[in-house]
């Protein structure tokens, strides 16, 4: 009969082997995930609408000079996070809140019950920082449309940014900012980078709806608008930085809805197409890239079912910093 010093020898020797394999079963494949979108025009509809049957082979996914490997796509129709940012700063008047405020009900009353919004207002105390149902916070906008915050002498539209995207760290995968305000803003280059890397790390979308014309006092007198933009001509930042995690802001002029009573419908249809790309996303899993810095994140579509989608009609983050799963 072995001694008890023969089996706790053996214990000794195959530990190391099943705390091995134990701790190889608790980990889970290392994968980057990424929101990607893509729609197409549909000719019945007369509209783009999301493309919801791409497999990993119709993807090529490169980092910089590094190929990086899909591992899986599904569309993500898991619960979203929406930190929404209304522009109260100086020279929003009172037509361009209104318009505002209405919007962002449209948008909000899309969502469903168990996504979750909170709600900020640049140069304005906030009117309130923990998040809340898609019914809460179509209450608390339509008692901001009636009464408008009192200003706070802040037209730093950086600062409320940087807190909104602080909102959503530690992030979950298909975190969401969503502007409705002017595209330009005031604020130190330190706290501007800091948005700019967090919202880029965490992988978080910046929507941004503008009713601005961005061109205004940017170009010279008598400019053509035929032709190619003046070379002294920039972009604003915030439009820079929502492009880079792949949505450029929209421009819509208030004219417009002064002039054409079907404009305000017709804005409200666009918002609802446009959350279902926060609702539902895909979630594309590709190895992580082995660099430790950021890269550049190219994306490209080949196969039949990527016929008919353009490079304007995919959404994704275009700069690529060192990442993980996401919840």
């Amino acid at each position: 009969m072995p001694s008890k010093s023969v089996f706790l020898a053996l214990i000794i020797a195959v530990s190391p082997i099943l705390t091995q394999s134990i701790s190889a079963a608790q980990q889970p494949e290392s994968v980057c995930d990424l929101p990607f979108v893509a729609s197409r025009f549909e000719k019945g509809s007369g509209i783009e609408v999301l493309v919801g049957n791409l497999a990993p082979e119709n993807f090529q996914v490169h980092a910089g000079d590094t190929t990086l490997k899909v591992k899986s796509i599904s569309i993500d129709s898991t619960p979203k996070r929406v930190a929404l940012i209304l522009d109260a700063r100086s020279r929003v008047d009172g037509e361009e809140w209104g318009l505002e405020t209405e919007l962002a009900i449209s948008l909000v009353g899309h969502g469903r019950k168990e996504d979750q919004f909170a709600l900020f207002v640049a140069n304005a105390a906030p009117p309130g920082l923990d998040f809340q149902t898609p019914d809460a916070t179509v209450d608390l906008l339509q008692r901001l449309k009636k009464s408008r915050p009192s200003g706070i002498g802040k037209d730093d539209m950086t600062e409320v940014l940087l807190t909104a995207a602080k909102k959503l760290d530690p992030p979950k995968f298909g975190d969401t900012l969503f502007l409705f305000g002017r595209a330009e803003h005031s604020g130190n280059s330190a706290e501007f980078e800091e948005l700019r890397t967090l919202l880029l790390k965490n992988r978080v979308r910046f929507f941004g709806e503008s009713f601005t014309n961005p061109l205004k006092g940017n170009v010279p007198p008598g400019w053509n608008p035929n032709t190619p933009l003046p070379a002294t001509y920039r972009r604003p930042e915030l439009d820079q930085l929502s492009s880079e995690t792949g949505y450029p802001m929209s421009y819509h002029q208030l004219e417009l809805f002064r002039q054409f009573k079907d404009q305000l419908k017709l804005m409200k249809n666009y918002l609802g197409l446009l959350y279902e790309e926060v609702a539902e996303p895909y979630r594309l899993s590709v190895e992580p890239p082995v660099n430790s810095g950021p890269a550049t994140l190219e994306i490209n579509l080949i196969g039949p079912a990527a016929e008919g989608i353009r490079e304007y009609s995919m959404h994704y983050q275009h700069t690529l910093f060192p990442c993980a799963a996401q919840p």
